[in-house]
């Protein structure tokens, strides 16, 4: 917020000096925008209630409660004046009267538990815990059962609600499977239907605007709607605009109440209404008008990236309307408005998203053109249809073959051709100054100085280039052991990111228990990658073939080029056999006692295993590297018998760092060993809670004994080792 401070007042002074406002004029609104902001609230957590004690808490329903397959959830304003997230996690015997009493403005009691909100514990990793904040919300609560809850009542906003939820019914039951999820997502902002590679291909080539409702939605919605007012309904001009102000107000609720949609609704609706009165706005005083007045409503969706998204991008083409204006040719003008609204947002995507897509200027000229003619249109059409069954199943069949075939061609492409250019972490600081020199490019070419603009477009290309190479600037190293919950997973970057390498990545199962889960991957490991400005990994060293260990392996082969495989000649060889299928390009390798491993430079000498041993955990892959200063011990899940042998085998053994064996179980670490090894530090891969106990107090005492420095992750989230040949410092992700 400093930087929001730091913009106001250069701003201030430009437009002082340039003379382009009064003094007066001036100093007010700079005090105006001192008020609000201070009114921008704090997102600060707040210590979860008690999570082990049955508890009852009562309030009103103030959210749409949201009805999924396998849970309900809403957002209740206690009588202590607190607003709570309820979850209830349904059952077959639960009876649809239960869930039927939860209402929009009812006054409920619940039974249940207040639940911990999770937060992230790695870098890169999505923070829940302050995504619920923003919206201040600052507890969870899970109710137990409906049967012992009371709900009374419901407000008005409910019958809106229930209109919703009849039409997505209805259109469910009429409509294909396909036709329904695009319909419910770009009418009714219900993308739950959609399917989530489809989601994922326009998040990859930034087209997310397209498959949110937004402006673009609003006005074509509108333009029908008018023209079937007028023109078909014989309505009068004044009639029809009285009836889309009233449309124009209701609608945003509908739709799911996103900033998007209520900016462009609400702008519309301050057009027709000032149309009628002796009261002139330009369309970026409506703008600002309506982002006032959204805020005064609710504070906290400054903290929304809808919010964010979608005023600056209104804001930033109003502002360029001159520039645009330059050229009536259709396709170049689309082109610029495409450009610059993807150079608008560029630092506020990079800042969360650590990406964009520079091809996504190009691809908006055919996505957009596509979506307003033809699949937003028959969509409308469905919904005016929906009461006649002949002319749906016509339209249904229409819209299903052609645009499953423009997302089949859409899902290919993003699977053979990418150009996602990744930065890593985009420094705040460097949000300000993108802006200025997004400014005064946009200013040079407003005034057609094209010298200055393009001056400056090098500039902002040359800092978004510096922030992707500062990696292979950087003289420090890193091992990174994130935190997976119950399982490993290191990642390694040589200085210079001369390599990346990875020991072990754990992963998760489905619910079944059977079929290996990707959500391990998608939330901790590829957010990391991502953060860091990992796009290809050297080497990934697997030290036995345990889930824990091993089960985000075949997404990271999907997903990213891998050079090499190391595992022992006791790895479960079926296994091996799947990653090569996944990724052929991928050379695995055999390692075992005696070898050394070099990755770009680093070598790491395993130490075991020799021979081949009943207990899996046993056949782990021991490595010992040296990492600046210090000589590191990577120990898999070992017990005590094999660090007896080790220690046979290797009498002189030292150690700085040692990566306790087995996540901190008592099977491993034995007093000896610790002993003659003589670590410093000791760290410990456990999850937070986790049902076997680990790290176990023995272990714990070991280490102490020892004069050891420990750092956990199920204490401190992920634990980072940066270092070079001089120093060593060691940053716990939680204070």
């Amino acid at each position: 917020m400093y930087l929001f401070l730091v913009l106001l007042l250069a701003l201030m002074m430009y437009l002082l000096l340039g003379h382009r406002l009064p003094t007066f004029y001036l100093v007010g609104l700079c005090l105006f925008g001192l008020w609000m902001y201070g009114q921008i609230p704090a997102v600060q957590s707040e210590p979860p209630l008690d999570t082990s004690v049955t508890t009852t808490v009562s309030g009103q329903i103030t959210s749409y409660v949201e009805k999924r397959d396998t849970f309900l959830r809403f957002t209740l304003y206690t009588n202590q004046e607190e607003k709570v997230q309820l979850t209830y996690f349904l059952s077959e015997s639960d009876l649809p009267a239960l869930t039927n009493t939860l209402k929009t403005g009812a006054n409920c009691s619940f039974a249940g538990k207040y639940q911990t909100i999770p937060t992230a514990r790695n870098p890169g990793q999505f923070d829940y815990q302050f995504y619920l904040a923003s919206q201040d919300i600052h507890q969870q609560f899970i109710i137990e059962s409906l049967e012992n809850s009371s709900c009374m009542g419901q407000g008005p906003i409910q019958k809106i609600y229930d209109l919703r939820d009849r039409i997505l019914q209805h259109a469910e039951r009429e409509l294909h499977s396909f036709t329904y999820a695009w319909f419910a997502a770009l009418l009714f902002g219900d993308r739950s239907s959609l399917e989530e590679e489809v989601v994922d291909v326009f998040q990859d080539w930034n087209l997310t605007h397209i498959i949110a409702i937004s402006g673009l939605h609003v006005g074509l919605i509108v333009g029908l709607l008018y023209f079937i007012l007028v023109y078909v309904c014989r309505m009068t001009v004044e009639k029809s605009q009285l009836v889309l102000i009233a449309i124009l107000l209701i609608y945003p609720i509908m739709a799911g109440g996103t900033p998007s949609v209520w900016r462009a609704c609400l702008m519309m609706n301050v057009i027709l209404v000032t149309n009628k009165l002796p009261i002139r706005l330009t369309l970026s005083d409506t703008l600002s008008l309506v982002c006032i007045l959204l805020l005064l409503y609710n504070p906290h969706l400054i903290y929304s990236l809808a919010f964010q998204f979608s005023f600056t991008v209104t804001f930033a083409i109003i502002l360029s309307r001159q520039v645009l204006s330059h050229t009536s040719h259709n396709i170049w003008n689309m082109l610029q408005i495409s450009f610059l609204s993807l150079m608008i947002i560029l630092p506020i995507q990079l800042y969360h998203f650590y990406q964009f897509q520079p091809s996504s200027v190009l691809i908006n000229l055919l996505v957009i053109p596509y979506f307003s003619i033809f699949v937003l249109p028959l969509l409308f059409i469905l919904l005016l249809g929906l009461p006649f069954p002949f002319l749906l199943t016509i339209i249904d069949m229409v819209f299903w073959k052609v645009h499953s075939f423009i997302i089949h061609a859409m899902t290919i492409l993003d699977e053979r051709i990418s150009f996602l250019w990744l930065t890593g972490e985009f420094p705040l600081i460097l949000v300000g100054i993108y802006y200025v020199l997004l400014y005064v490019c946009l200013v040079a070419w407003e005034g057609n100085e094209m010298k200055k603009a393009f001056r400056s477009a090098v500039l902002i290309v040359f800092l978004l280039v510096a922030v992707s190479i500062k990696p292979y600037l950087d003289p420090h190293g890193y091992v990174t052991v994130l935190d997976i919950g119950q399982g490993d997973a290191i990642v390694i970057e040589l200085p210079y990111r001369k390599g990346v390498l990875m020991i072990d990545a754990a992963g998760t199962m489905s619910r079944d228990f059977q079929t290996p889960s990707a959500e391990t991957f998608e939330q901790i490991i590829q957010p990391f990658f991502q953060a860091r400005g990992i796009q290809q990994i050297d080497a990934i060293i697997l030290s036995h073939a345990d889930h824990d260990h091993i089960g985000s392996v075949p997404f990271i082969l999907n997903d990213y080029q891998v050079d090499h495989l190391f595992s022992s000649p006791f790895f479960d060889q079926k296994l091996l056999e799947q990653y090569r299928e996944i990724s052929p390009k991928t050379t695995d390798h055999q390692i075992k006692a005696g070898d050394q491993v070099d990755v770009q430079g680093q070598l790491l000498e395993v130490l075991y295993p020799w021979e081949e041993n009943s207990d899996k955990n046993e056949n782990s892959v021991v490595l010992k590297t040296s990492l600046g200063q210090h000589t590191w011990l990577f120990t898999g899940d070992i017990g005590k018998k094999s660090e007896a042998q080790i220690l046979e085998q290797f009498p002189s053994l030292h150690l700085d760092v040692l990566k306790v064996a087995h996540h901190g179980s008592n099977t491993s670490s034995a007093a000896s060993f610790l002993r003659e090894t003589g670590a410093d530090i000791g760290i410990i891969s456990a999850g937070l809670d986790n049902q076997y106990g680990h790290p176990h107090p023995d272990v714990l005492t070991n280490l102490k004994q020892q004069s050891m420095d420990i750092y956990r992750t199920d204490t401190s989230g992920a634990i980072t080792y940066q270092y070079t040949k001089e120093s060593v410092t060691i940053f716990p992700f939680l204070p």
